[in-house]
């Protein structure tokens, strides 16, 4: 299993299964991504503590320099 099917099961242990979960490797080497999600879990949290969210979650792999960059896109669905 690569890197993004790691991380992709990862998030999808904690959100709902009609969530949207997007990941892209964004400069193709397989250390820069970008996480779209949309999740209702995200209501009435900040975007740092939405952040903080996915950091404890990925923190293991951008501690082993798996992943050197992570943006982020984390919004509710009544925020779309």
């Amino acid at each position: 299993m690569n890197l993004s099917e790691q991380v992709t099961n990862k998030l999808r242990t904690v959100f709902a299964a009609d969530d949207k979960i997007e990941l892209i490797d964004e400069k193709h080497d397989g250390r820069h991504y970008l996480i779209k999600i949309i999740s209702n879990r995200f209501d009435g949290k900040s975007r740092l503590e939405r952040s903080r969210m996915i950091y404890a979650l990925l923190g293991e792999y951008m501690k082993d320099d798996y992943i050197h960059a992570l943006r982020m896109e984390l919004k509710t669905f009544a925020e779309v």
